[in-house]
């Protein structure tokens, strides 16, 4: 059985690995948090028995959002907590990307980038929700974002789970009847929409951006087919 932790390919690899790369400082610290868990440079105390009989030195924990020794079970407690929350109804799963070529504009602007996304999502699958064509109804929305790719490359996007109906004005629950929520075309439309013209507002404002990156180039993205990964996947629960 292999028994290799991130822990150990931080030990042996990440040495040699920033020097061949420009890393943030942020990065330097979570490499440094994970190496260095549970670890003599973490300090330690001193755990025994009343007797006397038995001691050992339990080294102190990073607790790095990032290190999974410290996580795993806030993670999974985390995880139960989103449980209870679920309804007893059919939930929907929906995946909001952006082209790749805004990266570039994350990379200098996340936190915006990150705020205007969630905000943006969240409003396109509200627009849609109350509009009677396709539900007319308020429905539960869970949302959490995701920011690097299978292959760890940067690939920010947002992971939704909606539900499969909602309250009406009168308080009553409507379901819907259609195998997906929402046509894919329309729901890439109204994202893509709200969030280049929120970003054309920022930009030369507030948001930084690259050289090689103007306010104009948005029009280069309106007709990208990259803004949603998947088509609305159904889910039982």
């Amino acid at each position: 059985m292999n028994s290799t932790t991130l822990q150990d390919v931080f030990r042996s690899s990440f040495s040699n690995y920033s020097r061949q790369r420009k890393l943030p400082l942020k990065h330097y610290k979570a490499a440094q948090a994970i190496m260095s868990c549970r670890t003599a440079a973490q300090g330690g105390h001193i755990q025994k028995c009343p007797l006397d009989h038995e001691s050992r030195i339990q080294y102190h924990s990073c607790r790095h959002r990032s290190c999974p020794l410290c996580n795993a079970v806030p993670k999974e407690q985390w995880v139960q907590n989103q449980m209870k929350r679920l309804l007893p109804v059919r939930h929907f799963h929906l995946i909001f990307t952006l082209p790749h070529e805004l990266l570039p504009v994350w990379r200098y602007n996340q936190r915006w980038m990150t705020q205007n996304l969630f905000a943006v999502v969240a409003d396109t699958l509200m627009t849609l929700s109350s509009d009677g064509r396709h539900l007319g109804a308020l429905p539960g929305l869970l949302m959490n974002i995701h920011t690097w790719g299978r292959n760890l490359s940067l690939h920010p996007h947002i992971h939704c789970l909606m539900t499969g109906g909602g309250l009406t004005e009168a308080g009553e629950w409507r379901e819907t009847r259609r195998a997906f929520l929402f046509p894919s075309r329309i729901v890439r439309g109204i994202y893509r929409g709200k969030f280049l013209a929120a970003q054309q507002l920022k930009l030369g404002h507030t948001l930084s951006s690259p050289n090689s990156l103007s306010a104009s180039t948005n029009e280069n993205f309106s007709e990208s087919q990259s803004w949603i990964l998947t088509k609305p996947t159904r889910i039982a629960c």
